[in-house]
């Protein structure tokens, strides 16, 4: 299975000097905010950081390999959001580059993983986090006839993948750099 790797490795580690982060387990996707996520067509809504937080988790898993499309396709996984959290800290603006960061912090009972993201633009040289959000993620395998849905147990390959990413030190609330990245 091969999903998109955008943003590549090389990039991955050019994204995350930008931002000052030293924590590789950390996966950074930018993206320009654009006016139809704004309010009074200048600040990002909270609707428009829920879509972020939701469309991080799809990159990450394609940058990871294990894409959405092709769990709904080969294994009739579906995504499930089990929880999620969401602060404003300060108004990311229309056209600015908002930096979504991105690290895996536990998994639970292998059906569930955790994840922590913050959400950064650049202003007069220097990240500035704006936002940060929590989100807690799995699948629930679809049955037909009846549609019958259930949690799934992740297989050893995606425990693997997620794993492999979870910074040794990741907790509540322990920073990256000098900041919450993530």
């Amino acid at each position: 299975m091969t999903g998109p790797t955008l943003p590549e490795a090389a990039e991955q580690g050019a994204l995350r000097a930008r931002l000052g982060i030293v924590d590789p387990t950390v996966f950074v996707w930018p993206r320009h905010v654009p006016y139809f996520h704004c309010g009074y067509y200048r600040w990002m809504q909270h609707s428009a950081y829920l879509r972020q937080l939701e469309e991080v988790v799809e990159r990450y898993l394609a940058y990871i390999d294990f894409p959405i499309g092709a769990m709904l396709r080969e294994r009739r996984w579906v995504p499930i959001v089990q929880e999620h959290s969401l602060d404003i800290l300060q108004q990311a603006e229309m056209e600015e580059v908002l930096y979504t960061t991105f690290r895996v912090t536990e998994i639970f009972a292998s059906r569930l993983f955790r994840a922590s993201a913050g959400f950064h633009v650049v202003r007069d040289a220097r990240p500035l986090q704006v936002a940060r959000g929590r989100i807690t993620h799995g699948y629930a395998e679809v049955r037909v006839p009846d549609w019958e849905s259930r949690l799934v147990r992740f297989d050893d390959h995606l425990t693997a993948l997620l794993e492999r990413w979870i910074a040794p030190t990741a907790g509540e609330g322990e920073a990256t750099t000098s900041e919450s990245w993530a």
